[in-house]
């Protein structure tokens, strides 16, 4: 059974059947070009986690919305717009490894990745035009749109003068938590009333997400002192806070990364602290906001929240 990190068991087998069902759509997708049907192919070996869908699923269940054929389209576009973004992520972040085994860039090429990608977001772009609501074929739309929109301004960060804190938190936002945000819009397209705090959570739960995946992607990258690693592939909320310490006098523009230097800044500054800092207050924050009612939600948010503080804490305490 496929399952999704951060809910039940319960929550897990009330949409098996939809991810089960998701993943046949998935290897039925028509496309029409050998090479990108193998690079596809290729990257869907190992399945990835099936995030997005698996949250707009839960959400229906917690809403007690039937997930018809409709929905479970929707999810399918969200997961392309997703995969194409990950073919472009290799090749920008000059990644080697995706799902345990070498990304395809690495094995097809910085150039036949690149068009993959944008074969396979305007192969969602053209599936959106299949969705008879067209208020959710639009924010489907927005959501790619501004998905490209924060990949762009990442790469700002190969800049240290271009990284702050508001920055990093904006890309965040529109890189990966704006598709987690759409389901949220969906719901309430379905409910047919105004549910800020349906969206609130599925914002939340996507920001959440990426800044515990940059905080493991960015030690790792350290560790392995890659010879075309770059500032912006490490950047994370830790090295944020690090550049607010030491700046332009530890990190300087078309230089090589010094990634062990880096580690030892990291381990001897307040960086992780400040992160941890930070991190409580927002989540506090985030509970409040969506407040008792949503239990379940804060549940959710809840088991993303605490990988990332127990990562900065053991990290505080070495």
């Amino acid at each position: 059974m496929k399952e999704i990190p951060f809910l039940t068991i319960r929550e897990n087998l009330r949409i098996a059947r939809d991810l089960a069902l998701m993943e046949k759509s998935l290897d039925r997708l028509n496309l029409e070009n050998a090479w990108i049907r193998k690079i596809y192919k290729y990257l869907n070996q190992k399945r990835g986690k099936l995030l997005r869908p698996g949250i707009l699923f839960y959400l229906c269940h917690l809403y007690r919305i039937k997930i018809s054929p409709e929905i479970r389209f929707i999810a399918l576009c969200l997961e392309i717009i997703h995969t194409a973004s990950l073919l472009h992520d290799d090749v920008f972040d000059h990644e080697i490894r995706r799902r345990n085994k070498p990304s395809a860039n690495i094995v097809f090429g910085d150039t036949r990745t690149i068009l993959a990608g944008d074969y396979l977001l305007v192969k969602a772009c053209e599936m959106l035009g299949g969705i008879e609501n067209k208020k959710i074929s639009g924010l489907l739309y927005e959501a790619a749109m501004t998905t490209c929109s924060g990949e762009m301004d990442s790469c700002d960060f190969d800049n240290p003068e271009n990284i702050s804190l508001k920055k990093y938190l904006s890309v965040v936002e529109r890189k990966t938590a704006s598709l987690f945000k759409t389901c949220g819009f969906v719901i309430n397209e379905y409910l047919h009333s105004r549910n800020p705090e349906v969206v609130f959570f599925a914002d939340a739960f996507g920001q959440f997400y990426q800044i515990l995946d940059d905080l493991i992607d960015s030690e790792r990258l350290l560790k392995e002192e890659r010879p075309h690693t770059t500032l912006k592939d490490v950047t994370s909320l830790p090295v944020v806070f690090l550049l607010r310490e030491h700046g332009k006098r530890i990190l300087r523009r078309d230089k090589v990364l010094p990634c062990p230097k880096i580690l030892v800044l990291l381990k001897n500054s307040n960086a992780y602290a400040r992160s941890l800092e930070y991190m409580v207050k927002k989540y506090r924050l985030t509970i409040a906001r969506l407040g008792e009612e949503n239990h379940n939600l804060n549940q959710v948010l809840k088991n993303i929240y605490d990988p990332i503080e127990s990562f900065l804490r053991e990290r505080c305490i070495r």
